[in-house]
């Protein structure tokens, strides 16, 4: 294989980025988590950066629970430090030096189901991986944690094994299928353990198969003999946190009907579009399209009376084509 050579021809506005978190951490990072990280870096740079959640959420086209979610990630990986008020509103984030990650020891389920002890759960209190995570709940439920919510949580922390991602992802989860009972989010946990899945990775394929959403978008791309990839079903969760499943299943149409392909980035495109529109119902759905069809037809009224007032000729006797494609793609994408 060729070796490529690397020019550069840089010399201004650039960003440092360190060379071990190119090595150790973008690797196993999700793609939109490393624009936050990255817009970050970029953001330091200002006189006076003006951040918030809704702001980068809109510049990457993410919802804010997305850019949390990010953000809650390269803390956990000790890359910056997040502060919060009483209100459990964000208001300040630090980046830390970047350094050698870790590498934690694998950890296997228990030959033997153990209950965790008084004294386990009593020392929760000094964890702080579990007391980031009563920050989290509390951002994703809206609400104060109460004792015994305290309690549930710190019982199925322990149960899987302290793992920061499972009982994060448990709560990102449960809030996506509308749902924030705590004993309904204690009833997933435990399915989640008597079904004997132990990591992050097996409890995300398991929802994934038995999502009600995402086989209905693999149906209408006629890919429902298979699963969704990881990077399908990232774009599934992506749009189930921001619009319905009709709005969904309507883009998935619309893609199928100009592209004649599935294309999970074409359907992104379109809902990203009506979400920048404040386009969040069919109706409204309708409504543009059936403003981009009388404006087509006007368009196309306007170009045949300017026929009919030319001389024909030999070219002129061939019908034209009058579609306007610019105008077509657009419809599909929302914009103006």
């Amino acid at each position: 294989m060729a070796t490529l050579n690397l020019h550069n021809q840089i010399n201004q506005d650039t960003v440092m980025v360190s060379g071990i978190f190119i090595d150790e951490y973008m690797p196993k990072a999700n793609g939109e988590f490393v624009k936050i990280y990255l817009y970050l870096l970029r953001s330091r740079q200002k006189a006076n950066p003006k951040l918030s959640l809704s702001h980068m959420a809109d510049i990457f086209h993410l919802t804010e629970h997305d850019v949390l979610r990010a953000l809650s990630y390269w803390e956990k990986e000790r890359l910056l430090r997040l502060s919060f008020d009483f209100n459990h509103s964000l208001t300040d984030i630090t980046l830390l030096d970047v350094t050698i990650p870790s590498i934690p020891e694998p950890v296997d389920a228990p030959e033997e189901f153990t209950e965790p002890t008084p004294q386990m759960m009593e020392n929760l209190s000094r964890d702080p991986n579990f007391c980031e995570l009563l920050n989290i709940a509390e951002i994703y439920l809206k609400r104060t944690v109460k004792s015994t919510e305290w309690n549930i949580l710190g019982y199925w922390y322990l149960m899987f094994h302290r793992s920061y991602d499972i009982i994060e992802y448990l709560i990102e989860y449960c809030v996506e299928q509308g749902h924030t009972n705590m004993n309904y989010i204690e009833a997933v946990a435990r399915n989640w353990h008597e079904q004997g899945l132990f990591s992050i990775s097996a409890i995300k394929d398991y929802t994934t198969s038995r999502s009600k959403i995402v086989y209905s978008v693999m149906r209408a791309f006629g890919l429902q003999n298979r699963g969704p990839s990881l990077k399908e079903s990232e774009f599934i969760r992506k749009w189930n946190r921001t619009f319905s499943t009709e709005m969904i299943l309507k883009a998935c149409e619309k893609t199928m009907t100009a592209v004649h392909n599935p294309s999970f980035e074409y359907t992104d495109s379109i809902l990203m579009s009506w979400k920048q529109a404040g386009i969040t119902t069919l109706e409204q759905v309708a409504a543009r399209d059936q403003e981009y069809q009388n404006r087509n037809k006007q368009t196309a009224s306007i170009q045949s009376i300017g026929r009919t007032n030319r001389k024909p000729s030999q070219f002129h006797n061939f019908k034209q084509r009058s579609t306007d494609y610019d105008e077509l793609v657009a419809s599909y994408y929302g914009y103006e």
